[in-house]
């Protein structure tokens, strides 16, 4: 056991909530505290009202997890979550704040590059925006096909993805922070080498590539959380009693 909690905040993927991620962090051991947090207007949230301004999304999420900032702590984040974690990052040494003591990057190219299969994505025609979908996987083909489920999320998943179409880099001096990169070795939305990220941090990018697609981390739990795990585990081992 750590002599403090260690939190391990999640951010979750474009259209995507938190229980998408219970069977990951069931992966992760008792000694990190793995908090799903989700955005407005899904899951737990869907009553809120959606965000399509990443910068309002940064703050809404630094509020809930602002209490919990004196403890060690680390983000992870999948594809649009990757953006949000270095963003709350950012965030976080703006307010003099402890940074992170570790960024996990998931599933995307850094902030700095645009995605070339979602650029502008969001204004497509419905039966266009679905075959993008398909084309990234994650979504059960049975869900693609009923019109019913997809006239429920597509809002949702629009909303995201206007996000990160309207979200503009703005270049600043590279954090003093270990970031590690997951990607799917068959993930064509994301570059393979991992080398955009290296632009955000002093720390030499470390990249590890997973069986799969842009939703590797569905597929390989186990693998996943165990790369995470080791990582949080090795940065605090000098705290376990």
């Amino acid at each position: 056991m750590f002599k403090e909690a260690v939190n391990l905040f999640l951010l979750h993927h474009a259209g995507g909530n938190k229980y998408a991620y219970q069977q990951l962090k069931s992966m992760f051991p008792p000694e990190i505290k793995v908090t799903l947090l989700e955005l407005p207007g899904r899951g737990a949230r869907m009553h809120e009202p959606l965000v399509s301004d990443i910068h309002l999304l940064v703050e809404d999420i630094y509020r809930m997890i602002s209490p919990a900032l004196d403890a060690p702590y680390f983000f992870m984040g999948h594809s649009m979550g990757s953006v949000l974690a270095y963003l709350l990052t950012r965030k976080s040494l703006r307010e003099n704040r402890t940074p992170p003591a570790h960024l996990f990057l998931s599933g995307r190219r850094g902030p700095a590059y645009a995605e070339d299969n979602t650029s502008q994505s969001s204004s497509l025609p419905k039966d266009a925006f679905i075959a993008v979908l398909q084309e990234l996987g994650g979504i059960p083909q049975q869900i693609l096909e009923d019109e019913q489920a997809m006239n429920f999320f597509l809002p949702v998943i629009r909303s995201d993805f206007r996000v990160l179409e309207n979200y503009c880099y703005e270049p600043e001096p590279p954090l003093r922070i270990p970031v590690t990169v997951l990607l799917g070795k068959d993930d064509h939305s994301a570059h393979k080498a991992g080398i955009p990220w290296q632009d955000i941090t002093t720390y030499p990018a470390d990249v590890r590539y997973f069986e799969g697609g842009h939703f590797f981390l569905f597929e390989n739990p186990v693998a996943v959380a165990g790369v995470v795990a080791e990582q949080v585990m090795a940065r605090f081992q000098h705290q376990i009693i």
